[in-house]
């Protein structure tokens, strides 16, 4: 199904889907990406490499939901000194 909705590449199914997976695996959206460009990442991280058998992009999968589910800490930048 998410190989269709990257096929068709709609805006509102593409937000509609990442929104769903990003709250399965509990994410928030990054304004860095775009919707599709998620789904794109998550589609391949998925699949795994390609040719390789089935137990290994299952292991792959596997590593990608992890890594998606785990909370990233938050950057800040320091506060820069402003010229009068």
């Amino acid at each position: 199904m998410l190989e269709e909705v990257l096929r068709r590449y709609e805006p509102r199914t593409l937000a509609a889907v990442a929104e769903r997976i990003r709250s399965k695996i509990g994410r928030g959206a990054d304004p860095r990406f775009s919707d599709g460009a998620f789904l794109d990442a998550y589609y391949v991280a998925l699949r795994g490499p390609a040719g390789a058998p089935d137990a290994v992009r299952q292991a792959a999968a596997r590593q990608v939901r992890h890594r998606l589910s785990r909370p990233r800490p938050i950057r800040r930048e320091p506060a820069r000194a402003r010229d009068a």
